[in-house]
């Protein structure tokens, strides 16, 4: 069973992907962060890097899908979220943990990282938790708890480390908490 702040976590996680904000997490919410981002790095329909990001912000959902259990193929509940995230995610071994998660890190590393540096700057991350409805102020926040050894870019091991944290931890102090911005205070669906 989820911890009462993991379950806070994954109620603001949701809530961000839950983008027409309907109560359910499904593929359109992932189509309309891609169409977000892309819109936000002036990247027009039809452009080669369009397609890429689209196909791998979809992708995420379709990795992610199979294995929520929904009752509904295309559709997640929070509930459904949260009993994935339990079951899937928090209570794996280490190894199914590192082969799926950070596989899908991996990937939204390679979507946020604009300028193929191989790191992730400011810059880069705001526009990301920008599109997925976090305000500036507090993405930049974020962005400086996430810089473990504070050289101003994340790289994919400190990106690896706040998603484990996010998911894993317990302790509200933990630096990954802050991965998607500050948590609220309490939720209610």
């Amino acid at each position: 069973m989820l911890t009462a702040l993991q379950q806070k976590k994954q109620t603001h996680l949701f809530k961000l992907i839950d983008i027409d904000n309907n109560g359910l997490m499904e593929a359109d919410d992932w189509v309309a962060i891609g169409q977000r981002l892309t819109t936000e790095r002036g990247i027009q329909k039809g452009q080669q890097e369009y397609d890429r990001i689209q196909q791998a912000v979809q992708g995420i959902w379709k990795d992610l899908s199979p294995f929520i259990g929904a009752k509904q193929a295309d559709k997640a509940t929070p509930e459904e979220w949260s009993k994935f995230i339990e079951e899937k995610v928090i209570s794996v071994d280490d190894a199914t943990y590192a082969g799926y998660v950070n596989k899908v890190v991996k990937g939204i590393f390679t979507i946020l990282d604009v300028n193929r540096n191989g790191a992730i700057d400011a810059w880069e991350y705001i526009l990301f938790m920008k599109c997925m409805g976090v305000k500036d102020g507090p993405a930049h926040d974020a962005f400086t708890v996430l810089d473990n050894n504070g050289n101003g870019v994340l790289d994919e091991e400190e990106l690896i480390k706040g998603v484990e944290e996010f998911f894993k931890s317990d302790d509200w102090h933990s630096k990954g908490n802050s991965l998607f911005g500050p948590l609220p205070e309490f939720y209610h669906f």
